[in-house]
């Protein structure tokens, strides 16, 4: 089994203009991760393929690494997966995950669309290593599950499916014991390490 989501694409191009404060263009997202001690609530930008949409909630990606970008505190447009977008915020944490926090309106572009990278395969193990990244781990059993989360196992670790983002029901799709691969963002809630997959 595999829970994955179709892509569509859209295309929408936003005002641009300079923001007061500096930012700091990054040559890629794996930057904001090597160096957030020193970028930790400066303004970043950074430009990735839409991998996963969970409302205001986005994760882009680009050839070193993906990341979490919430966009609630703008009005924008449906953004689908593919959509190739820049984006100009703050980077920060929310309950532990790096993300960036998109404040204007005009600091979301979308600059066309491009194919989805595929996911990177992974063990429950390299979660943490690959946080922001689209993944897919494999052959994992279904240890418990209930209306917002799949508890699953390798055989030696165990990880959270948290399904409540995508807003679908998982009793409706797995049972106990099954053995599933699954796709999703690696993401990080306090300390709890877990995946979240697009539907």
């Amino acid at each position: 089994k595999e829970l994955k989501l179709i892509r569509g694409s859209d295309v929408k191009i936003y005002g641009f203009e300079n923001i007061s404060e500096k930012v700091i263009v990054l040559p890629d997202i794996e930057t904001a991760y090597k160096n957030f001690s020193k970028l930790k609530n400066k303004y970043v930008e950074v430009r990735g393929v839409t991998t996963a949409v969970f409302g205001d909630l986005i994760a882009i990606q680009d050839n070193t690494r993906g990341i979490e970008v919430w966009l609630g505190k703008i009005k924008h447009d449906p953004i689908k997966l593919g959509d190739v977008i820049t984006v100009r915020g703050k980077l920060t944490t929310y309950y532990n995950m790096i993300e960036i926090v998109v404040g204007r309106e005009e600091d979301l572009i979308i600059n066309g669309s491009a194919p989805v990278p595929a996911p990177k395969e992974i063990t429950i193990n390299e979660i943490p290593e690959n946080l922001g990244n689209l993944v897919i781990v494999k052959g994992l059993t279904v240890k418990s599950v209930d209306n917002r989360k799949i508890i699953v196992s390798d055989g030696t670790n165990t990880t959270t499916i948290y399904c409540k983002m995508a807003g679908f029901d998982p009793t409706k799709i797995v049972k106990v014991g099954d053995r599933i691969d699954v796709i999703g963002i690696a993401h990080l809630y306090k300390k709890y390490y877990e995946i979240l997959p697009r539907s």
